[in-house]
């Protein structure tokens, strides 16, 4: 694929984080991400996958590659990775957060 259109993809996940996303914080790493809850997720939770409420995270690339488990604070509250999704050409990242009782 040609790069132009990989880093474009990537810059304007940047951009729609910086003009719509919320802060939030990844293993001590501050960055903003667009936080959401997607039907899936609101399905997945009802039907008991998760025990606790689950968030759609949308971030872009930053400094370290995120990880199961890694610790995710968001509105005063303390989350926990449980899935991660590449967007398409590595552009960013999804995330399904977990909270932590």
């Amino acid at each position: 694929m040609d790069k132009d259109y990989v880093n474009a993809l990537a810059d304007q996940l940047t951009e729609e984080v910086k003009a719509f996303g919320e802060e939030i914080q990844i293993n001590g790493n501050t960055l903003y991400a667009l936080v959401s809850q997607s039907a899936t997720t609101k399905n997945l939770q009802v039907a008991g996958f998760y025990k606790n409420q689950v968030l759609d995270v949308v971030i872009p690339l930053y400094v370290q590659e995120p990880a199961f488990n890694h610790i995710v604070l968001y509105s005063g509250k303390t989350y926990q990775v449980k899935t991660i999704e590449n967007l398409e050409y590595k552009s960013g990242y999804r995330l399904t957060i977990e909270l932590v009782p």
